[in-house]
Formats: C-alpha cells, structure tokens, sequence
C-alpha cells in the first residue's frame, strides 16, 4: 500500500527537521518550529520530534531500535539533537 498524501508531507517535514538539526548542539520544539520554512503548527512538530525521538517514557520506547534524534532533558525544557552515536533505545 503506498503512503497517504499526509504521510509523504511528513516524511519531507521530518527531512527538514534533520537537516535543521545537522551541526546543532540541541534545539527546542519551538527554536525548531521556528527555524522551518514551512508555517507549521507547534504540535505537528511536537509530533513529528516524538516520530524521530521515540516516545518520551521509557518504559514506551523500543529498546532495540535506534532512533534518528535524542531527547534531552534540560530542566523543565525538552531539547533535541541529532543521535550521532547511534545510541538504541
């Protein structure tokens, strides 16, 4: 089955927020948002991060898979980067 019209546009949006990501020591959904060309909404890039990162519990997270960018944690804010050292889980 080929993917939906949403789908393909996601998966573009998602290449755009790698590349953005590419020489960053960690950025925010918003600075992310922010950097895009696109006029895209706060959540569908809160979704999207959660696409790349794996989801925020870890106890939800796929231990073996190894997730294109990683969370992380700065006080009450969430920062993301590129994981690359392939870290899995």
């Amino acid at each position: 089955r080929k993917p939906s019209k949403n789908q393909t546009a996601n998966e573009e949006i998602k290449a755009e927020i790698l590349e953005f990501l590419e020489g960053s020591d960690g950025n925010t959904c918003t600075e992310i948002k922010n950097g895009l060309s696109g006029d895209y909404s706060l959540n569908k890039i809160v979704a999207l991060m959660t696409q790349l990162a794996g989801p925020a519990k870890d106890e939800n997270r796929d231990a073996t898979k190894v997730y294109p960018v990683r969370r992380i944690p700065d006080g009450k804010k969430m920062t993301f980067a590129l994981n690359a050292e392939g870290i899995e889980g």
